[in-house]
């Protein structure tokens, strides 16, 4: 019966928390508060409310009628009718020790943290057991702050009042559970639990305690059966342990307590979720549907009923209305991880996988992603053309579950990296071969694609043809292959064999539209991506692929961003055309607009975390940080599952070197996103200006366990003892990290290394081979010319920068470094050189002023002089540019304007590029 449960049985456990939906002739004042007592004590709360709201229209001003009401509002679920309640309470005079306990928990459970501990952390109370209660909520609020040094003070402080309150006990134990000593958690919880055998709250916590702290679901299972049978009618006990049971796929398990569910709260809006839920587990769609339907009706915003009408909906077949909900589902609660990976799975069969890419991205640096996202993400990644992100998540997956076929391939392919290439392909071709899916041939493929064994890929994709002829993804596929060799032909034949076997097939249409544009046939790129459109107006990918071609093709930057508008028209409630509205703008260098948009995206989208941090590096970029902290402090606040939040705020606090912040809040980002590289590097960051090498250390020693194949974690290791002057550890990590794929910096980074430990020889031998090596290794290239320059050995900075220039003609840093070269070396040719660095890149003010210089180092004086004008109009306030003013003046015989400057940059109090020639030239001067 329970034989489908799989994807619920997953991801059910996040979706019980967030299920749980409460409840939300005549007798004198004495009578109704006794009846209303009684009714509180059978837990009947609507019955008890109804008796209160009866006594409170007679008379309004009974304090302890709005006492009574706040507490039973609190116990029905309602936390701000409870707090209006409680505080009108106090006003009438009821008494503070019977109040403040009460409202404490109130402002706990609505997350008020910061205004309990201001309220009551330094409440008086003459009744010791009230005092200790309210006490517990306020340690409670500091350790949810992760305060927890004062959460233990205020605790023990508690204890000593009253040692023996079932309330205090229990947040003893909670806070224990918070830093994660939950032996001594449940220690305490058994010493409660002997006095007081039928706490409920006790009971239920032990469960949460031994689920998630100690991981034993047997023994969960057990102290949540033994806490419904204090509260028979708890919903979250029945949701727990229904999703527990549907985890250990025990279908009969699971079955029988959703009947007990049904027989105690059978109009409850969870017990009508499980029904849809387990109908659907069993094959009845329609049935589901119908039940589904009504859910959602009754709560349009709840995430879960969303996500279970959209997942029934997928199954139909009826993608449109599965989208909407499912979309839906993941702007409510980002953390659904179900919702976005059903998300993931429609936008694949829908021809969409940069959008399967983007929706999966938030889940994949979690430490719980399992095999099925890991192996949505390669696929997805394989379809983008990222083939060494498909190749990562393939090989995690294979670490989660090697005994599955699909990530059997990915465990073949991460046999690659080891030198076993022959096993490898052996093994991949073995599933490829036995299997009908298609998971171990994309695997195959894009593993000879990433190491550009294109005739291996081309048979792969044969194979995999044979098994599916009419899935397009092969004829795609193989136009990649040829578009990699350089084959436009065979490429625009291959995609046109897939929108054949797909008319509209979005992938293939904008890759043909991409060699329209390398022919030279701008318009027809154009004219067949609008033919896409016409039939889906509202495709994003044709949206965004038609700006492209529009600036690739020399479109104004209005013209782009038109389109991108017309995105957003198009799919206002999809971020992804307004995230690429954004970087387009900022890209560009246009703050204003890219800051409008971000704002514009987060008012038509409020619930998107990525808008949000969009919108907050928008503001970093104007040099509104204040701002821009702001919004990154709303985001972790907002999306306590996302790293974006504290991400952002770490960066902050290192531009402002509040490193312990840095530290505390990229700290958080890793706990939330253990293999997150932004992360890692703030909390390396934090860890090295705090000089605590050994903290940076362990980082990079992660980042080499987690990512063994990239150079990242062995160039962080190698700058850590640099930083230490360690310079033979930092040479021999930095060896390792040259040793990698893609090695970044590295070459760089040895170099500097050997320059440090004195083994200048070595290094100029290192730099020999390794360009030898990777001629057009620019990065490189660019720093040894850096080098070169500071040594002032112009003839060597001059012949890096002509290699540079060899691959990469019109490279306007190279062009106006290679100026300043010739400047020095007083040769003719610096002012053609700065003008093309100008051309290459209109405007900025650096190569304005080298041009200047190279001016007038050729005796065009008149024209230097404007030009810096120019400059210093631009940058008024940077006092290299004045200097350069003042040398154009000298060597113009304008000794009177040369000495204004130059008097100008002496009274300059920082310290700035070329500081130690001014006094020397003013004593030059007549």
């Amino acid at each position: 019966m329970m034989a489908n449960t799989n994807f619920f049985a997953k991801r059910t456990l996040l979706l019980a928390f967030l299920l749980l939906i409460g409840a939300c002739g005549s007798k004198g004042e004495d009578e109704l508060l006794v009846s209303a007592e009684r009714y509180l004590q059978k837990n009947e709360l609507k019955a008890a409310t109804i008796e209160l709201k009866n006594l409170l229209q007679s008379n309004p001003s009974s304090a302890p009628a709005r006492f009574l009401l706040g507490k039973t509002l609190f116990d029905a679920g309602d936390m701000p009718g409870a707090e209006i309640e409680l505080r009108r309470a106090l006003e009438l005079g009821h008494p503070q020790s019977a109040v403040a306990p009460v409202l404490a928990r109130v402002l706990l459970a609505r997350q008020e943290l910061k205004k309990l501990i201001e309220q009551y952390g330094d409440l008086a109370l003459d009744d010791k057991a009230a005092m200790a209660a309210v006490q517990a909520q306020v340690a409670l609020a500091y350790a949810a702050q992760d305060q927890h040094a004062k959460a233990r003070e205020v605790i023990v402080n508690a204890l000593r009042l009253a040692p023996q309150s079932p309330s205090v006990l229990l947040a003893n134990a909670r806070i224990k559970a918070a830093v994660s000593d939950f032996d001594s958690s449940l220690a305490a919880l058994d010493e409660m639990l002997a006095r007081t055998p039928s706490d409920f709250e006790a009971l239920q916590f032990r469960g949460y305690v031994l689920l998630h702290g100690k991981k034993d679901q047997k023994g969960a299972i057990a102290a949540y059966k033994q806490a419904l049978v204090v509260k028979p009618d708890d919903p979250s006990a029945h949701s727990i342990l229904i999703s527990l049971y549907l985890v250990q796929r025990d279908g009969n398990a699971a079955s029988n307590q959703f009947e007990a569910l049904r027989t105690a709260l059978p109009d409850h809006q969870l017990t009508k979720f499980y029904d849809a839920q387990i109908t659907f587990a069993r094959g009845e769609f329609v049935r589901a549907r119908e039940l589904a339907l009504d859910l959602v009706r009754l709560a349009p915003s709840n995430a879960a009923f969303l996500q279970l009408a959209g997942a029934i909906e997928l199954k139909l077949g009826e993608l449109s209305q599965a989208e909407t909900y499912l979309t839906q589902a993941v702007q409510l609660a980002a953390q659904f991880g179900g919702a976005r990976t059903l998300l993931a799975q429609l936008y694949l069969r829908t021809d969409r996988p940069a959008k399967a890419t983007s929706i999966l991205r938030p889940m994949l640096d979690r430490p719980g992603a399992d095999s099925e996202i890991l192996m949505l993400a390669g696929h997805a990644n394989l379809l983008v053309d990222d083939t060494k992100a498909a190749d990562v998540y393939f090989k995690r997956a294979a670490a989660l579950k090697p005994g599955d076929s699909a990530p059997r391939s990915a465990l073949a392919l991460s046999q690659l990296s080891k030198g076993n290439t022959e096993a490898a392909f052996s093994e991949l071709q073995s599933i490829a071969a036995s299997e009908q899916g298609i998971e171990a041939d994309l695997a195959l493929i894009g593993g000879h694609m990433r190491r550009r064994e294109y005739d291996l890929a081309m048979r792969s994709i044969a194979d995999m043809e044979k098994k599916q002829p009419q899935n397009p993804i092969a004829a795609d596929l193989r136009g990649r292959v040829y578009l990699l060799r350089g084959d436009l032909a065979g490429a625009r034949k291959s995609f046109e064999q897939a929108v054949a076997l797909k008319p509209g097939y979005v992938s293939s249409v904008i890759k043909l539209g991409a060699i329209d544009l390398i022919e030279k046939k701008p318009e027809a790129a154009e004219t067949r991506v609008r033919e896409l459109l016409k039939v889906d107006p509202k495709n994003v990918q044709g949206w965004l692929a038609l700006a492209d071609l529009k600036r690739r093709g020399g479109g104004t930057p209005g013209e782009v961003a038109k389109l991108m508008g017309e995105a957003i028209t198009a799919n206002p409630t999809d971020p992804e055309p307004r995230l690429a509205q954004i970087d387009f703008h900022l890209g560009r260098g246009d703050i204003p607009a890219g800051l409008a948009a971000a704002q514009a995206g987060v008012a038509a989208i409020p619930m998107s975390a990525e808008l949000m941090d969009r919108q907050a590096r928008a503001l970093m970029v104007s040099g509104d940080l204040n701002r821009a902290s702001s919004t990154f402090a709303k985001i972790a606040a907002e999306h306590a599952d996302s790293a974006l939040g504290y991400l952002g705020l770490a960066e902050i606090n290192v531009a402002n070197r509040d490193y312990a912040a840095a530290a505390k809040n990229s700290k958080r980002a890793l706990e939330l996103a253990p293999t997150s590289e932004s992360a890692q590097q703030l909390s390396v960051i934090a860890a090295i200006q705090q000089k605590r090498p050994k903290e940076a250390l362990a980082v990079a020693q992660m980042m080499q366990i987690q990512r063994p194949n990239d150079a990242i974690g062995w160039i962080f290791e190698g700058d850590i003892e640099i930083g230490e002057n360690n310079w033979d550890r930092a040479q021999n990590a930095l060896r390792q990290a040259i040793s990698k794929p893609n090695p970044a910096q590295a070459p760089m980074r040895l170099h500097f290394a050997l320059l440090g430990g004195k083994k200048a020889p070595e290094a100029d031998k290192f730099a020999a081979s390794w360009i030898a090596a990777h001629p057009q290794d620019m990065a490189f290239l660019t720093y040894l010319a850096g080098v070169a320059t500071n040594r002032n050995d112009t003839v060597l900075a001059e012949k890096y920068y002509q290699q540079i220039l060899k691959f990469q003609p019109e490279n306007a840093f190279a062009l106006n470094n290679l100026a300043w070269v010739f400047i020095k070396q007083k040769r003719p040719g610096a002012v053609a050189l700065a003008e093309r660095a100008l051309k290459s890149a209109p405007a900025p003010v650096e190569i304005m002023d080298t041009l200047a210089s190279a001016l007038s180092s050729e005796n065009q004086h008149a024209k230097a002089i404007e030009m810096q004008k120019k400059v210093i109009s631009q940058a008024p306030n940077t006092p290299a540019y004045h200097l350069t003013m003042a040398k154009i003046y000298l060597q113009a015989r304008d000794p009177a304007l040369a000495k204004a400057e130059l008097e100008g940059l002496a009274k300059v109090k920082e310290n700035f590029p070329g500081r130690d020639e001014v006094a020397p030239l003013l004593k030059s001067l007549p």
